[in-house]
C-alpha cells in the first residue's frame, strides 16, 4: 500500500466519525458560549489528499460535468455565508458554516481527486470498515445496551445511534452505506467476504433498531428498485441472483416472524404522523415551512435560524423534517435552485453507471446510486439535514458518483490503449497471459520486441 492509498483508506474510514476538536466560535446574545468541531480526524486526510493527489478529471469526458458541479457547490456555500450579515444570531450561522464547509470540502475532494482505480478500491475498503465499526456499535446498543467509548458520543436511549448521537442521523448514515456494502459483498472480488457478511448482519440489525420509519422505507424502496433491475439484465449471473433471492427470503422471514408485530405497531400511526392536523405532523410542518419561505425568499432566514421563524406552537425543536424545504427556508430560493440543479446533474450523470463494464466500478456505482436515491427520498420526511452526521454523508454521495464516472472513463481509456498497443505488437490477450514455456518461438520474439523494441533478438 502506498502513501496515497493509505490516505484514501483513512479518508473512507474516518468520514464516519463526527466528533473532533471543539473551539469556541462566538457568544450568543443570551451570553451562552458556542463551540464547534473545527477539526475532525477526517479533515487531516482531506487536506493531505488535496495536496498530494492529482486532479485527473481533465483527461475525462466528464470534466465539464465535474467542474459544473464543483462550481455550483462552491456557490451554494458562498451564498450561505450571507446569513452572517443579517441573521439575528450570527454565531449560529458560523456554527453551521463550519459543518457545511467540511461537507462541501469532502464533496470537492472526492469529485476532483478520487480518479485512480486502485485508490477507489482503498477508499471503498475504508468506507466499509468505518461502516463495520458503526454497525458494531449500533448492534451492541440494540442487543446489550449503552456502550462507552472514549472521545466518542454514544446514545443511551432504546433507539440506537452509533456514535452519531441522533437516531435519524444514524439512520441516514446506514441508508447511505448499506447498499454499497451489499453490492461489494455479493458481486465484487473485494475480500474478506465473511467479514462483509458480518458487517451486513450488524448493519441490518442496527437499521431496524433505529426504529426510524423513513429510513426503513427509503432503504427498502431503493434496494428493491435497483436490485429488481439486475434481475432484468445480464450483469449478474443466475447463481448470484439465486443467492440474492435466498438471502432476501431468509432476512424477510426472520424480520416478519421475530419483529413483525413491532414493525406493524411502529407503522400504524404513519398516516397520522404525515397528514394529521396536529402542528407536528409532516404536512403541517411543510405548510409552515412554505410560509417561512414566502416571507424570506431571497436569502432565507439564515443557517440554524429556522426554529426562530417557525410557528411557536410547534412542539420540540420546531424543525421541518424535509431537507429541501429547510434549505429553501434557511438559505433562500436561489440556493435551493442551485442545490436541486447540482443534484440533477449528478443524478443524470449517474445513469451512465448502468453502462460500466468493470464489475467492481459497476457494483460500487450502483450501490452508490441506490444510496443517493434512498437518501434523497429519506430527506423528504426526515432527518434533520443540519446535523453533521447527515451533512457529511449526504455530500459524500454526489462526490462519489462524479468520481466513479471519471474513474471508469479513465480506466476504459487505459484498457483501450493497452489493447491497441498489443494489437500493433501482434500480441493477443491470451499470449500475454501464457507463461513463456508455452509460447512458440514466434510468440516469444513478439513479446521480446514489444518489451525491447530497439534491441535485436
Amino acid at each position: 500500500m502506498d502513501f496515497l492509498s493509505f490516505l484514501y483508506m483513512g479518508f473512507g474510514f474516518f468520514i464516519s466519525i463526527n466528533q473532533g476538536v471543539t473551539m469556541i466560535i462566538g457568544v450568543r446574545s443570551n451570553g451562552l458560549i458556542l463551540g464547534a468541531d473545527v477539526l475532525m480526524p477526517v479533515d487531516l486526510f482531506v487536506y493531505l489528499i488535496l495536496i498530494f493527489a492529482k486532479n485527473k478529471s481533465r483527461q475525462s469526458k466528464y470534466y465539464l460535468m465535474v467542474v459544473s458541479a464543483k462550481i455550483l457547490a462552491i456557490l451554494f456555500l458562498l451564498i450561505s455565508v450571507s446569513g452572517v450579515f443579517f441573521a439575528d444570531e450570527p454565531v449560529l450561522v458560523k456554527f453551521q458554516l463550519v459543518h457545511l464547509t467540511r461537507a462541501i470540502l469532502i464533496f470537492y475532494c472526492i469529485a476532483s481527486r478520487l480518479h485512480d482505480y486502485k485508490h477507489m478500491r482503498y477508499f471503498i475498503i475504508g468506507l466499509l470498515w468505518g461502516l463495520g465499526f458503526q454497525c458494531f456499535i449500533g448492534f451492541y446498543q440494540w442487543q446489550f445496551g449503552p456502550i462507552t467509548i472514549p472521545f466518542l458520543e454514544t446514545g443511551y436511549g432504546f433507539r440506537v445511534t452509533g456514535t452519531m448521537e441522533v437516531t435519524n442521523a444514524y439512520g441516514a448514515y446506514l441508508v447511505s452505506m448499506i447498499p454499497i456494502l451489499a453490492r461489494v459483498m455479493l458481486f465484487t472480488d473485494l475480500k474478506p467476504k465473511i467479514i462483509y457478511y458480518v458487517f451486513a448482519a450488524w448493519g441490518l440489525g442496527a437499521l431496524y433498531a433505529t426504529y426510524t420509519r423513513g429510513a426503513w422505507l427509503a432503504f427498502m424502496g431503493s434496494m428493491v428498485f435497483f436490485f429488481g433491475k439486475e434481475f432484468l439484465g445480464k450483469k449478474v449471473n443466475m447463481k448470484k441472483k439465486l443467492l440474492v433471492i435466498g438471502l432476501s427470503v431468509v432476512v424477510f422471514s426472520t424480520v416478519v416472524v421475530k419483529y413483525g408485530d413491532i414493525i406493524v405497531k411502529r407503522m400504524e400511526n404513519s398516516k397520522q404522523s404525515l397528514t394529521a392536523d396536529a402542528k407536528q405532523s409532516r404536512m403541517s410542518l411543510a405548510k409552515d415551512a412554505m410560509r417561512v419561505i414566502s416571507e424570506h425568499k431571497l436569502f432565507g432566514v439564515g443557517l440554524e435560524h429556522y426554529r426562530f421563524y417557525s410557528d411557536p406552537e410547534i412542539p420540540g425543536l420546531r424543525i421541518v423534517h424535509n431537507a429541501f424545504l429547510l434549505i429553501a427556508a434557511e438559505q433562500g430560493i436561489l440556493n435551493f435552485i442551485i442545490f436541486v440543479t447540482l443534484h440533477l446533474i449528478v443524478g443524470i450523470g449517474a445513469l451512465k453507471i448502468f453502462k460500466f463494464r468493470d464489475p467492481f466500478l459497476y457494483h460500487v456505482g450502483m450501490g452508490t446510486f441506490t444510496a443517493f436515491i434512498g437518501l434523497l427520498v429519506y430527506h423528504m420526511v426526515a432527518p434533520d439535514y443540519r446535523m453533521i452526521g447527515v451533512l457529511l454523508q449526504h455530500w459524500r454521495l454526489p462526490g462519489m458518483i462524479l468520481a466513479l464516472l471519471v474513474c471508469n472513463d479513465l480506466t476504459e481509456k487505459r484498457k483501450t490503449k493497452k489493447r491497441r498497443q498489443m494489437a500493433m505488437a501482434g500480441v493477443s490477450g491470451n499470449d500475454v497471459k501464457k507463461p513463456a514455456s508455452e509460447l512458440s518461438p514466434v510468440d516469444i520474439q513478439r513479446r521480446y520486441m514489444k518489451r525491447f523494441p530497439h534491441n535485436e533478438l
